[in-house]
């Protein structure tokens, strides 16, 4: 039950971060100026940065990676190391948003805390899952 739950929590997780990080990395204008679905949050903090753009996107297929390897192989420490990685993702960024709110309107607020605070709730989840789940086998040399 637990593997499964941390499954898909982890899938989940993958998924948002991954078409995220990929349209930042593989299209950073498109990212800038329509993200998401046209509504143009990441355009309304400043001007364009490919450079800080693409490293963003960069940061998150990392943190994708690290949820599928918890996927394929989900272990008490993996899950835990994806589950925080998301946790201090969301956190620090909902904290940014929150002190941006001028930037966007009301139902943009919404829906990105909304949008981030998911990532941060699935990570939270995954915590007590990991109890559940077997420990890492020592490794061989």
């Amino acid at each position: 039950m637990h593997v499964m739950a941390a499954r898909v929590a982890l899938v989940a997780l993958a998924i948002g971060n991954g078409a995220t990080g990929l349209l930042a990395r593989l299209n950073p204008h498109t990212f800038y100026d329509d993200f998401p679905f046209g509504r143009g949050w990441v355009q309304a903090d400043g001007p364009y940065n490919e450079h800080l753009v693409t490293d963003f996107g960069a940061a998150l297929l990392a943190i994708t990676a690290l949820c599928l390897v918890g996927v394929w192989r989900p272990t008490r420490d993996l899950v835990i190391g994806a589950a925080v990685a998301n946790i201090v993702l969301g956190g620090f960024h909902i904290a940014y948003h929150a002190g941006v709110t001028d930037l966007l309107s009301t139902t943009d607020n919404v829906l990105s805390f909304i949008s981030i605070g998911l990532g941060i709730v699935l990570g939270l989840m995954l915590l007590p899952l990991s109890r559940g789940l077997p420990a890492a086998s020592p490794a061989k040399v």
